[in-house]
């Protein structure tokens, strides 16, 4: 179990890695001001040319910031929830090695009323 939760782990750093690295490739609205208006490239190309160019709603499908710290905060529950149940596997482990105490000294106590 706690190979599989280790698994988990790394998938989720890998996970987060590649977030910080898409959320560091995006295109801020600063950097799109350094960039010609429409009517800049109307100057330069006709209405067919720019048709071909990507829309505002082309754009609106592109993860945003938002999405991200969703996405963020759902890893964050996430680490939360392996490390809980990390926890309470150690717990069971140990409970189950109590258990089997236990009954070994219950099998003890028996076999000693027995033989009186």
């Amino acid at each position: 179990m706690e190979q599989i939760l280790q698994q988990i782990l790394a998938k989720l750093d890998h996970m987060e890695t590649e977030m910080k690295q898409m959320k560091a490739d995006m295109v801020t609205k600063q950097d799109l001001e350094r960039f010609a208006t429409k009517q800049d490239l109307e100057k330069f190309a006709t209405k067919q040319d720019l048709e071909k160019f990507a829309t505002k709603q082309d754009l609106e499908k592109f993860a945003t910031k938002q999405d991200l710290a969703a996405v963020h905060r759902k890893l964050d529950t996430i680490y939360e929830q392996v490390a809980r149940n990390t926890e309470q596997s150690a717990q069971i482990a140990e409970l189950f090695t109590r258990m089997d105490k236990v009954e070994t000294d219950v099998r003890l106590i028996k076999k000693l009323i027995a033989a009186e």
